[in-house]
């Protein structure tokens, strides 16, 4: 989306001798970290004055320092393809770095540059990090996001509610959050212009008497109309039965009205729908018919006559008419409960747009309460639905669990595209039209709320990937080459080339979400061990050709497992949900079992070492108070493979351990164990002792891998929105980089190179610059 200026007489010169200012870096660009804070903050504005906003954004030290907010507004400006690239770029991710240091801010475009595939751009923003991104799959960032909107806080209780309205002829939305308030934001600068008090739930707006207005809906029953000229309340209902879940505004014989549905009335489950007089403040009718909470209301002119369409756990859509109460049409269809409702005209016909757990969209002829389309796509659940006019045909967006927006013809009933970038689910939608182009505005589990472009141009591409989050990752050697093997709750395995990031195969028919995955060698040949949240059930898969070799069969659920040799013997090594460790000849199949001792009933991770010439296994061990579901005990057990023997119990750990790797330091192995507790700890297996105590994460450390790079023996660890790298000799910490989202899974390979799973999307890194630092 651009929207650039004519250049201003006498701005050349005055940007050039401005930039000209600048002392030079080593690679001859502007050293923009020694900049003057006039430039940091204005050069955005004197690039645009003169019409060269393209040739400042394709400067990566201009994007890691200037002042944020200048730079959002620079964005805009682009029109090259490789400053339209830059935008994107610094968009992706802009909801995160805006407030963080530059050397995070850097740290995260040179990731963002990966996944959009700008290979040259990703080693520009890296150059002086002690890590360089290798590839990344980019299968959640999208360059049709055009502005994240923070400001939103408060618990996830899954709250959010978005419209969209023109104020004073400029684009606004207003926005209701977990945090009970609502926000007005300009969707041209992306600033909020004021915050509506009060305390909001459900948000709608719509035009009454020529003035735009605001519709806010909250905890307390409370129902306003706020004039958005004005930002003064014009009306208020109050109702005392409940809270209200969901509202929207008509007008019938002339009279503005509310229709509001509430989570509860007096304690008790609300079926009803209430039209309210906004003059009055009175309720005119009471809709009964539902039988379970009602989740979603819009309006719609059907025949001449306003019409409100209701929308129901109860799996039914209902159609009211608003001038005598009356439910006109009653219907079904939806195998499960129906969240979202929309309403807009397709070749004259009013028609409404319906959203449902049962993970499909239907259009409804509102005059026949006949079916126009099922739209079917999303893998979950969908929570939100808009419509807008593309191209001048209309469309339906809708969003739901599954982290996609997407864009469906209403004529034809054929998806458009898919919008992706998100990692939370998104449960709120609304469209607008901002500097001419049609948008829809998003918000999500993670309170940011999103602009994304419905016209973009598609032509920045991204790699294919995982569509489920990553759930483990591991590395082995196939044909001589290293690879990244990693599985997902998508029901897939990848097997990726380390080095370039190209996909070698996709394991499939596994029908279950993969909860492990472990690599070894069975027969001369490198195999994937694939625990998955079937019970009772893991696969063998021969990493050279891509297929099943074996199913291991038990009564258990596997959700963690490592490898071994025993007498010889390749195994793997998994949990069980009864208490105890599977072991299994992955040449035979056969398992068997060993029992936890002690207090510990529960195993929540497993590795492998040697000690001492004998195999064991590491397990994080907890015992779970069945009373309430909290920890009472967690701690390392040390299991002898060989004679099933526990040989150390490691305790000091105050929550449940979650993940362990085991690597050999100075002759000695070791266990790095880390959990839902922020400090990581080192253990001597052959002594049982404590070595260090890694501290620096400041929540859960949930990934955690060890290995031997260029004779150092090091832990890589995250989960909280950065992931670590330390020395285990000293226990110091190497060097961190800070990531957009969470690292779920983490995996180190002996030449240095990170394999991190963050949402859906495989990143490798190599940390060939810290260890060249160090040498």
């Amino acid at each position: 989306m651009s929207t650039a200026l004519r250049p201003e007489p006498f701005a050349d010169a005055i940007f050039r001798q401005l930039i000209a200012s600048l002392p030079r870096a080593d690679n001859e660009r502007p050293a923009w970290h020694v900049a003057e804070p006039y430039l940091v903050r204005h050069a955005a504005q004197h690039a645009a004055s003169a019409g060269l906003a393209d040739e400042l954004l394709q400067d990566p030290g201009f994007l890691v320092h200037a002042d944020p907010e200048t730079v959002t507004a620079a964005l805009r400006q682009a029109t090259s393809p490789d400053a339209r690239l830059a935008a994107a770029v610094y968009r992706a991710s802009q909801g995160v770095h805006r407030d963080l240091r530059a050397d995070q801010r850097r740290q995260i475009l040179a990731l963002d540059a990966a996944r959009f595939q700008a290979a040259d751009l990703s080693y520009d923003f890296a150059r002086s990090t002690d890590w360089r991104p290798l590839w990344a799959t980019g299968t959640q960032v999208s360059s049709a996001l055009t502005a994240t909107l923070t400001g939103h806080t408060g618990p996830n209780y899954g709250s959010f509610a978005v419209a969209t309205a023109v104020v004073n002829s400029r684009p606004v939305a207003v926005t209701a959050g977990d945090d009970r308030s609502a926000r007005v934001w300009d969707l041209t600068t992306g600033r909020t212009t004021y915050t509506l008090t009060g305390g909001a739930f459900a948000v709608a707006t719509a035009v009454v008497d020529g003035r735009p207005v605001a519709l806010t809906a909250g905890f307390e029953g409370t129902v306003r109309v706020w004039d958005l000229s004005t930002n003064r309340v014009i009306h208020t209902v109050t109702d005392r039965t409940g809270s209200e879940s969901a509202v929207a505004m008509a007008v019938v014989d002339s009279r503005p009205v509310a229709i509001t549905s509430n989570y509860h009335s007096r304690g008790r489950i609300d079926t009803t729908v209430r039209v309210w007089d906004l003059a009055t403040g009175h309720a005119i009718h009471t809709l009964t018919g539902h039988t379970l909470k009602v989740h979603g209301v819009a309006t719609a002119i059907v025949n001449g006559r306003p019409v409100a369409v209701t929308v129901s756990f109860d799996q039914t859509v209902r159609v009211w008419d608003l001038t005598t109460g009356r439910n006109t049409h009653t219907v079904t269809g939806h195998t499960g409960g129906v969240f979202a409702v929309a309403t807009a005209v397709v070749d004259g016909r009013p028609v409404a747009i319906t959203g449902s757990y049962d993970q499909t969209v239907r259009v409804w002829d509102l005059s026949t309460g006949h079916v126009i389309h099922t739209l079917t796509g999303h893998t979950a659940s969908v929570s939100a639905v808009a419509t807008a006019v593309v191209d001048g045909r209309p469309v339906a967006v809708t969003t739901g669990s599954d982290r996609t927006v997407r864009v469906w013809d209403l004529t034809t009933g054929r998806a458009i595209h898919s919008l992706t970038g998100l990692t939370s689910s998104v449960i709120a939608v609304a469209t607008a039209v901002v500097d001419g182009r049609p948008v829809a505005v998003t918000g999500s589990y993670d309170h940011m709320v999103r602009v994304w472009d419905l016209a973009a141009d598609r032509a920045i591409n991204t790699h294919t990937g995982h569509t489920g989050s990553v759930s483990a990752v591991e590395t082995a050697v196939v044909d001589g080459r290293p690879v990244a093997v990693t599985g997902s709750s998508d029901q897939t395995v990848r097997v990726w080339d380390l080095s370039t990031g190209r996909a070698i195969h996709t394991l499939t028919d596994l029908t279950y979400r993969v909860s492990a995955v472990a690599t070894a060698v069975v027969d001369g040949r490198p195999v994937a061990v694939v625990g998955t949240s079937s019970r009772g059930r893991m696969q063998v898969w021969d990493l050279s050709t891509g297929r099943a070799i074996r199913t291991l069969t038990s009564q258990l659920t596997a959700t963690t497992v490592a490898t071994a040799v025993v007498d010889g013997k390749p195994v793997a090594v998994s949990d069980g949900d009864n208490g105890g460790i599977q072991v299994w000849d992955l040449a035979t199949g056969r398992a068997t079992y060993l029992r936890l001792t002690g207090l510990f009933h529960q195993v929540s991770a497993v590795a492998t070492a040697v000690v001492d010439g004998r195999p064991v296994a590491v397990a994080g061990v907890y015992h779970p108070d069945t009373r309430n579901g909290t920890l009472i005990n967690a701690a390392v057990q040390v299991w002898d493979l060989t004679t099933g023997r526990a040989i150390h119990t490691l305790t000091g750990h105050n929550r449940s351990v979650s993940a362990v790797a085991t690597v050999v330091m100075d002759g000695r192995p070791i266990a790095i164990a880390s959990g839902e507790d922020p400090m990581v700890r080192v253990w001597d297996l052959a002594t049982g002792r404590v070595i260090h105590t890694l501290t620096g994460h400041t929540r859960e450390a949930n990934a955690v891998a060890a290995a031997v790079v260029d004779g150092r023996p090091v832990a890589v660890t995250g989960d909280d929105d950065t992931v670590r790298v330390w020395d285990l000799s000293s226990g110091s910490c190497l060097t961190t980089f800070t990531l957009p989202h969470a690292a779920g899974r983490v995996t180190i390979a002996e030449d240095g190179t990170v394999v991190v799973g963050m949402g859906n999307e495989v990143i490798a890194l190599t940390l060939q610059p810290v260890f060249r630092r160090l040498r």
